[in-house]
């Protein structure tokens, strides 16, 4: 354990929160909201570190692991907006998450629960405590609320499927779940000296359910033994897949991935990668692109290919198609690697359809005093 790198990631993280908290975010496209936060931490953490998983933007009943491809989703007065991004200096890994009412009121219960039920779980934390005990503190505060939301009173719920989970350098969920219920099982883990983790209960006004979006996936990780299940199968897989598999392994290894940044590096594959370029898409103003290692940035895109694709500036038809292809041809290669075992994929969870999910997340280390509480701030 570095644990002068845990604090500068969570001082990172507290930084851009700060930024996003003094944000408007209506009338953006979640991706445009994708595209700033990349940027920030790009900015912060220069060549020592950088995103450690795809960046999530969740609307209403979208619980998580929701990072958009394209500008077809914007932010409403109204809607309930969850963030969930990741931080890391050299492996070593901040993943905190807040909620934002956008120009409204009426979720501020909702909201207030939410924090409490992850302070709780922070509180609960410590040497030796059964991991089972912080779950079951955390539901029984839950389940004792309820909200009033124009003029209706609701009972909230815990979603009991999704839990915290310990955190190691490189890798964001590692061996052990941190519980947000009370389990009808022996769980008998503790928390230990060394360890950090995540505390993140998922507070609803539905029906505490996960609803797989298993057609729109947009998260990717390569499995934990990933290199057994590629030796067994390489010989299986054309130019393409083990051409993929390698840029995978070299780029990202244990972290989440999403196939868009797989779709901006292919521009730069074709220019011959240069460290900036400015590109443009059709119809839209000139925009700087903005490569840092294996990710990109985008200040803004508009797409009437519906395909996420990203144009080059005089880029003509039969270039337009050469991108939308390459983005089809990346999809299919994911989908096989996926086959094989080598790639897990992370789909979009949603609760109920017309209901709002709230989301907060802190990081702790269990220190031999108790607990360091990394992400503690002001706004959450």
């Amino acid at each position: 354990m570095n644990l002068q790198n845990d604090i500068k990631s969570a001082f990172i993280h507290k930084n851009i929160v700060k930024k996003l908290y003094d944000t408007d975010f209506s009338n953006k496209s979640t991706l445009s909201i994708v595209y700033e936060i990349e940027e920030f931490i790009k900015n912060e953490c220069k060549e020592k570190g950088g995103i450690a998983f795809p960046v999530n933007v969740c609307l209403n009943e979208c619980i998580a692991h929701n990072t958009p491809l394209d500008h077809n989703m914007i932010v409403k007065n109204g809607d309930l907006l969850k963030i969930d991004f990741g931080v890391h200096i050299e492996g070593h890994i901040t993943d905190s998450a807040f909620t934002i009412p956008i120009n409204t009121n009426k979720f501020d219960d909702l909201i207030n629960i939410s924090k409490r039920a992850t302070q709780i779980g922070v509180e609960k934390s410590g040497i030796d405590v059964l991991l089972s005990e912080i779950g079951e503190s955390i539901e029984e505060y839950i389940l004792s609320k309820e909200i009033e939301i124009n003029g209706t009173y609701i009972p909230v719920k815990n979603i009991k499927d999704l839990c915290g989970h310990s955190i190691e350098p490189y890798i964001v969920h590692s061996g052990k779940a941190v519980p947000n219920c009370k389990l009808d099982f022996h769980y008998p883990l503790r928390m230990a000296i060394g360890e950090k983790y995540a505390i993140e209960p998922f507070v609803t006004t539905g029906a505490g359910v996960c609803i797989y979006d298993n057609e729109h996936n947009n998260h990717f990780m390569l499995k934990p033994n990933y290199y057994y299940a590629y030796a067994k199968n390489k010989t299986s897989l054309n130019k393409s897949q083990n051409d993929l598999y390698h840029k995978i392994n070299m780029y990202y290894k244990s972290l989440p991935f999403t196939q868009r940044w797989l779709f901006d590096d292919f521009l730069f594959q074709r220019k011959g990668a240069p460290t900036f370029c400015s590109f443009t898409c059709d119809g839209a103003k000139k925009v700087d692109v903005y490569r840092d290692q294996s990710w990109l940035t985008f200040g803004e895109q508009i797409d009437d290919l519906h395909c996420n694709s990203v144009i080059p500036l005089g880029a003509n038809k039969v270039e337009k198609n050469e991108y939308k292809d390459n983005q089809t041809q990346c999809v299919n290669d994911l989908n096989i690697l996926h086959k094989y075992d080598i790639l897990e994929k992370y789909p979009p969870i949603y609760d109920v359809k017309g209901s709002y999910v709230a989301h907060h997340e802190h990081n702790i280390i269990i220190t031999d005093k108790g607990k360091m509480w990394l992400t503690q701030n002001k706004f959450f």
